[in-house]
């Protein structure tokens, strides 16, 4: 039995996720230094437990793509870990294990959302990276669809920025923890202390 037919884009609008599982064995989740650190604070995890940076073979990812982070040999983007052909967090029921406190790419997944000059949304696609085994008897508002395209362009746009004072460094070195510092967040558990005091006050607050 397929998916639901879609006749114009405001069916999307009734989408309803069946938790097929599918988008989080089939897609690498990039991130940005707001989602490392919510992940941080709501999990206890150090960052060395569930990221991974992928070097330019192991990702398709455009060469002038701003989330290429330039390293001492190499370049590379931050994105969750993975095992077993699937996202580190993807529980045994195929259930994500932080929910609460997942990236912001995954929670506007699986939309393409068209946003009009004056912030309204004015157009609605899916996306094709992975198959989605989606229902049309569910509800998503306008309203919710525009927050968070917002809340992932912001945090996107904050992230590039800091991530160009990165690679344009010229002195200090170019590792992993490094990385990490230069955004006041932790690698291992040793750091990550001093990194949760500093960040506790700007935790988003959209719902």
């Amino acid at each position: 039995m397929g998916t639901p037919a879609v006749k114009n884009w405001q069916d999307w609008l009734k989408f309803r996720c069946t938790g097929c599982g599918n988008c989080c064995k089939e897609t690498i989740v990039m991130l940005t230094d707001h989602d490392v650190r919510r992940i941080v604070d709501g999990t206890g995890m150090a960052p060395r437990q569930f990221v991974r940076f992928f070097a330019e073979d192991e990702i398709k990812l455009a060469k002038r793509h701003p989330f290429w982070i330039h390293f001492t040999n190499r370049r590379a983007t931050m994105a969750l870990r993975w095992g077993r052909d699937r996202c580190f967090f993807l529980g045994e029921e195929d259930r994500c294990t932080i929910y609460n406190d997942r990236p912001v790419a995954c929670r506007e997944h699986p939309f393409n959302i068209d946003i009009s000059d004056t912030g309204a949304v004015q157009g609605l696609s899916i996306s094709k990276v992975s198959e989605c085994l989606y229902e049309l008897d569910g509800k998503v508002t306008k309203r919710e669809l525009a927050a968070v395209c917002r809340w992932n362009e912001n945090e996107s746009e904050e992230y590039q920025e800091r991530l160009k004072g990165w690679n344009r460094r010229r002195k200090g070195p170019r590792t992993r923890t490094a990385f990490m510092r230069f955004f006041d967040l932790p690698w291992d558990s040793s750091d990550r202390k001093s990194s949760l005091q500093k960040s506790s006050a700007a935790a988003p607050s959209f719902a």
